[in-house]
């Protein structure tokens, strides 16, 4: 009895050993995969720094060549910013655009045009057709013209509170007498139509064909960072004034198309940018009115005409395929900087950012 009970225990105590050495295997074995999993994610870490610090080194040193007093190297992205990202973020975004608004008093009245019919008459005789001067204006000239606009091209009437906040987004590269033009009539167009706006200039980095509606995507994120309460859009070319004050920049129910007639078409817009966005809402069920051609008459500004791009018709045909599978929500770009110019807040934006490189000779100069 005393042997068995000693065999036992002896049984046990090498199952107790086997367990113990078991445990300290399973232990150093654990200890040497936590080692090595925080090794690897030590070396992705130190990876990224350097990617990351890399660019930042190639971003600042492709700002040189720009007008780099003016910039704010803390708004530079240092990663592609997509649809998503934006989206998940913007609840903790900083409003640039609160600094320039108002400070209304409690019994601020809503803008109105309620007139007498005296005031009125002279009213319409203000708003309607206007001559367009398309000489060039040097920028040096133009900042000086409207002191009453905020920095960033904000403005919003004083005595009233507008009943349409707008942003304005003009795609942009490479025009900029067509852009200082275009600002020097669009202001007093806009402030006489009691309207709360910021222009955004969204312009196109390197040399990569121009991608319109890219920027306006990128526009249409980038604006909410200075405000989340645009009622409506403007999408607006460069090279187009509006020859009528009558023509007006308020926010609509629906989709409208502003340009109904161009100069340069023979006072008739039959662009393919109208059509892609017809397609669009067609495919939507959404309708899309038009202005009178009588009223919406704009001016074209000459420029140097742009690369013809051969597969136009062919996209254009494919429009109302693809926007089920393009769009904001597939927009990718690499945010190079945003200033705040006297008459317009500027957004730089490489739209091919897969590239990522930016070769110094196709850097465009900043206004």
């Amino acid at each position: 009895m005393i042997e068995k009970n000693h065999h036992e225990d002896s049984i046990c105590d090498l199952q107790f050993k086997f367990n113990c050495l078991y445990q300290q295997h399973s232990r150093i074995r654990n200890i040497r995969f936590r080692k090595i999993f925080l090794t690897i994610i030590l070396i992705l870490i130190i990876t990224l720094f350097h990617f990351n610090n890399r660019n930042e080194l190639t971003i600042k040193k492709q700002l040189k060549h720009f007008d780099t007093k003016n910039y704010n190297l803390t708004n530079v992205s240092l990663a592609i910013t997509t649809y998503s990202w934006f989206t998940s973020r913007l609840k903790f975004f900083y409003n640039h655009g609160d600094i320039d608004e108002p400070k209304y008093v409690k019994d601020t009245p809503m803008c109105s045009l309620n007139l007498s019919i005296l005031e009125l008459l002279k009213y319409i005789k203000i708003l309607g057709p206007k001559n367009v001067n398309k000489s060039a204006i040097r920028f040096e000239w133009l900042e000086k013209q409207f002191p009453e606009v905020k920095s960033g091209g904000f403005h919003a009437p004083e005595h009233c509170r507008a009943r349409h906040r707008v942003a304005i987004l003009i795609p942009f590269r490479n025009r900029g007498t067509n852009l200082a033009i275009l600002l020097y009539h669009l202001h007093p167009f806009l402030q006489k139509q009691l309207l709360a706006y910021r222009i955004f200039v969204i312009e196109q980095v390197g040399t990569d064909s121009f991608n319109k509606g890219a920027l306006y995507n990128i526009g249409f994120l980038e604006s909410q960072r200075y405000g989340r309460d645009w009622q409506c859009y403007i999408f607006h070319d460069v090279d187009l004034l509006p020859m009528d004050e009558r023509i007006l920049y308020s926010c609509p129910r629906k989709p409208t198309h502003m340009s109904a007639a161009v100069e340069s078409h023979g006072y008739d817009n039959l662009s393919a940018d109208s059509d892609k966005f017809r397609h669009r809402l067609q495919a939507k069920r959404l309708p899309m009115l038009r202005y009178n051609k009588s009223i919406a008459r704009y001016a074209a500004l000459p420029h140097e005409k742009n690369i013809i791009n051969d597969k136009r018709y062919a996209a254009l045909y494919s429009a109302k395929k693809r926007f089920r599978k393009e769009g904001l929500r597939t927009v990718r770009y690499l945010l190079i900087g945003v200033i705040k110019r006297t008459l317009f807040t500027h957004i730089l934006a490489d739209v091919n950012p897969d590239k990522y490189m930016i070769k110094n000779q196709t850097l465009p100069v900043v206004i």
